[in-house]
């Protein structure tokens, strides 16, 4: 594309002339005027073991299977009742029934640079915190479409291209949800509120398209060099995903510091809505993963800030007090309605900084029926990784989709 206004047909020009001036003339655009938005942390509660029913000493091979085995659990920590989140942190120390309990804090997490479709191994809960996603995108020719978001339980991402205008090279880079998104689907105001129909308009935007060189022009309202103009193809990147329910979130994004924004009627001056994002939706805004598709270009220094996707187990933990001359500890995970002990990764269950015992190359984990429903519990021995008195312990692991998980159980611990 040689020449961005010899592309566009005349009567093209017409029509969106006309629509602007429309929407000019209308006094319902929405609010732009800066509100911060309210911060709540979110409450959770963890429910005690059911009763636990005695193992016997010798360990016995896994019972057959009486009922079908369920689909994992897919929820995260347990919020408010409106199912509703606006926090941008994680909880700190929660207290249920007298069970103390600590919550999963926010994760940093480093990947090598990218120059071939990636997909990360790692789940995020966007329901506990919000995700960060910052990274370095080069681009040193012309490229079409470099996409890096997120993807799995919800999908949303910056897409890259490489325009044309008048001779000079300038670099597209917008929020999507659909491949060919603009700026004329951005929906989402400073505040956090979506807007029914997306207020954009195409071609009247800011902070979405960057000169590699020199511009024609350097006195317009927001113009920055080296971040605006004179890039040389080099775009640092923050992407802020929040949820807004365990289906629905939004995003924003700086582009080399700088923030998005679109007008109303004319691109001079600061823009009517600014600076502003794009929603997105999907299935289970509790299990997302990162992705990049760097389609020729060179994505680099890419970090995730989030919160791990993790469920709740129910848990029990012997013996009741443990003492450092005890090198195995033995746990019980409860398999319910939502909880198929089968699909747990065994290898990575931990009590403290030890995992689970392996005797003889045999995993000493294996299921069977510990308690009165019909699902299949899981029996595992651990080493003791217990240092120093506790009141309480936790257990991790993850599952086979690598989906983490963790229980807690009261005991005492004695030198």
């Amino acid at each position: 594309m040689n020449n961005l206004k010899r592309s566009i047909r005349p009567g093209l020009i017409l029509t969106a002339l006309i629509l602007i001036t429309a929407a000019c003339q209308s006094n319902g655009s929405p609010d732009s005027s800066p509100a911060p938005a309210s911060t709540q942390t979110p409450t959770a509660t963890r429910a005690l073991p059911p009763t636990w029913t005695p193992v016997p000493a010798v360990f016995v091979p896994p019972s057959p299977y009486r009922t079908p085995w369920p689909t994992p659990r897919r929820d995260s920590v347990p919020v408010a009742s409106t199912a509703t989140r606006t926090p941008s942190a994680a909880p700190d120390v929660l207290t249920s029934a007298g069970l103390e309990t600590v919550a999963w804090a926010k994760h940093i997490k480093g990947y090598e640079d990218i120059d071939s479709p990636f997909q990360s191994s790692d789940l995020w809960d966007l329901m506990t915190c919000d995700l960060t996603l910052s990274f370095t995108l080069e681009l040193s020719g012309r490229f079409d479409a470099p996409l890096v978001g997120i993807m799995g339980g919800a999908s949303g991402w910056m897409s890259a291209q490489t325009l044309s205008n008048q001779d000079r090279l300038v670099d597209q880079l917008v929020l999507a949800t659909f491949l060919g998104d603009d700026e004329s689907t951005y929906d989402v105001l400073h505040s956090g509120a979506i807007e029914r129909s997306p207020f954009g308009h195409m071609w009247q935007g800011y902070g979405l398209r960057f000169e590699r060189g020199e511009p024609t022009s350097t006195d317009r309202w927001g113009m920055v060099d080296g971040a605006t103009y004179n890039t040389g193809g080099i775009y640092r990147v923050v992407i802020t995903y929040h949820a807004i329910d365990q289906n629905n979130g939004t995003m924003f994004a700086t582009v080399n510091g700088v923030q998005a924004g679109c007008y109303e009627c004319q691109d001079s001056g600061q823009p009517d809505y600014y600076p502003v994002g794009k929603s997105f939706s999907g299935d289970d805004l509790t299990a997302v993963r990162v992705f990049a598709s760097p389609n020729g270009a060179l994505i680099k220094g890419l970090t995730v800030q989030a919160c791990p996707s993790v469920f709740y187990v129910a848990v029990d933990i012997r013996p009741d007090c443990i003492t450092s001359g005890i090198d195995t500890i033995q746990a019980i995970i409860f398999g319910d309605s939502s909880v198929d002990v089968s699909e747990i990764n065994p290898l990575t269950i931990r009590i403290g900084t030890q995992g689970v015992k392996i005797v003889n190359g045999i995993v000493m984990a294996h299921a069977e029926y510990l308690n009165d429903d019909p699902y299949p519990d899981l029996n595992v021995q651990l080493w003791n990784g217990l240092e120093g008195d506790q009141p309480f312990t936790v257990l991790t692991g993850q599952l086979k989709n690598y989906r983490q998980f963790e229980g807690t159980d009261t005991l005492c611990t004695t030198p």
